[in-house]
């Protein structure tokens, strides 16, 4: 099977880190990386032992449109429902 390999900036976006840190980690020594001619390569093994678990690409998803609340959504007796982050909003 072969090794598959991350660059510094899909690292970065795998864990949510800016660039400059990945290579900040890399310089330090704290995450492993081969270098191919200018560019950093991370192992995925020794991502995985970075971060102390398997890594799985995130999916992304799809961000749908708030729709707004109707005025009559109440709880029971007039309550508003559980949850609601303002529970008195005029109509």
């Amino acid at each position: 099977m072969a090794q598959q390999y991350y660059s510094v900036e899909q690292v970065a976006e795998l864990l949510d880190l800016h660039v400059r840190t990945v290579r900040g980690y890399v310089r330090d020594g704290k995450l492993r990386a081969t270098r191919i001619g200018k560019q950093y390569r991370i192992a995925r093994e020794d991502l995985e032992e970075f971060t102390g678990a398997p890594r799985r690409p995130r999916r992304r998803r799809r961000r749908t449109p708030r729709r707004p609340r109707s005025c009559g959504s109440t709880g029971s007796a007039g309550t508003p429902p559980t949850g609601s982050p303002t529970p008195s909003r005029p109509c």
